[in-house]
């Protein structure tokens, strides 16, 4: 009983420490990063670019740190189960992780590709046409649902950090 409890806790600080850094890692662009582009360069589309290769780098270090929280949750899952108690805390630790998942994989594959085809509408940046463009509209919701799946990842990666510290 007393490994299981060791391994339990190994786990759920591995859990935490990796989601924290990816947490911390999408704090940071959001806050820090993503911002300075748009101040500093002289085109929105050169801050775009650049925000999206950043994003793209996050995004694919978050796959591997959450790949890791998500084995963390479920190893620490299993032998829960096992004690059997603190399974629900266990749970919620793995469904905080795969929504943040789901929402970075959502992103990367869905939504961001559809952005990259409307970017250059014609041979002109998307920036460069009306506002009530069908090209512009479309890139305009499509970057609002991009931020809004981020937002998600971020409030989730907290709880889930939340979940992986709590020692209920």
């Amino acid at each position: 009983m007393e490994t299981l409890l060791f391994m339990v806790a190994l786990l759920n600080t591995v859990g935490t420490f990796t989601l924290s850094l990816w947490v911390g890692c999408l704090f940071c662009f959001a806050v820090l990063v993503a911002p300075l582009p748009f101040r500093l360069l002289a085109s929105r589309e050169e801050a775009g670019v650049l925000n999206g290769a950043i994003l793209h780098r996050v995004e694919s270090v978050g796959l591997v740190l959450g790949g890791m929280a998500l084995l963390a949750a479920a190893f620490s899952f299993a032998l829960m189960v096992q004690i059997g108690q603190g399974v629900g805390l266990a749970a919620g630790r793995g469904l905080a992780t795969m929504i943040v998942l789901g929402c970075t994989l959502a992103d990367m594959t869905v939504i961001r590709p559809r952005l990259d085809q409307i970017k250059q509408h014609g041979g002109q940046p998307v920036t460069e046409l009306a506002e009530d463009h069908p090209a512009r509209v479309e890139f305009n919701r499509l970057h609002r649902q991009s931020v809004r799946v981020f937002a998600v990842a971020l409030l989730t990666g907290l709880v889930g950090v939340a979940l992986f510290g709590w020692r209920g």
